[in-house]
């Protein structure tokens, strides 16, 4: 049934979604002319010569690996690993100092690179700290599943029940339930930490 409020409604429906739609296209051409702008610039431009090398690079990787060492350390990171990331801050470090007073290297000198051993290759760590934390979360689950049911199930009567067909069924928890369970049980130390 047609009317004349829902004619009307259409039409201006059908008119504001044409505006948006042309003021979609005009910006993505605009952006499309500004792009072809900029490179037909950089065509034009006269190419500087290549710098040999960035002098600044090694005090860059120095400061990084600086950084990843504090952050290694703040973390909790077991100690061999924060002593090696220092130990390889220093080396970048050195190289760096060693690297600004030098001039750029000629094509025909060989760079020098810094070696660094792997001690253990990264997977075989990560598979080691993933097995030790799905072993925790498997025995945590499992404590917590227990205490669940310990505290859903009433204590029980001395009186037996007056007909044999009267059991107690077990009690199904929801999943959902012992997940938050777990974290009524954590202090609150522990909880800031786990979502602070």
């Amino acid at each position: 049934m047609e009317t004349v409020r829902g004619r009307w409604f259409l039409l201006e429906y059908a008119r504001r979604q044409r505006a948006a739609e042309t003021e979609r296209l005009v910006q993505a051409v605009d952006r499309l002319e500004r792009f072809a702008a900029a490179r037909v610039e950089d065509q034009q431009e006269p190419a500087d010569p290549a710098p040999v090398g960035d002098w600044r690079l090694p005090q860059r990787l120095a400061e990084r690996a600086r950084e990843f060492a504090q952050t290694l350390r703040a973390s909790g990171l077991d100690e061999t690993f924060c002593a090696q990331a220092d130990a390889l801050a220093e080396q970048f470090a050195a190289y760096a100092a060693g690297g600004a007073s030098e001039a750029a290297p000629s094509p025909a000198e060989p760079e020098r690179g810094i070696v660094v051993e792997v001690i253990d290759p990264p997977r075989t760590f990560m598979a080691d700290v993933v097995e030790d934390f799905a072993a925790d979360i498997a025995h945590d689950e499992a404590e917590w599943t227990m205490d669940i049911a310990a505290e859903a199930q009433p204590e029980e009567e001395e009186t037996a029940p007056s007909e044999p067909e009267a059991r107690a069924e077990p009690i199904i928890l929801d999943p959902r339930r012992a997940a938050l369970s777990r974290l009524d049980h954590l202090s609150l130390h522990e909880k800031l930490r786990l979502f602070g």
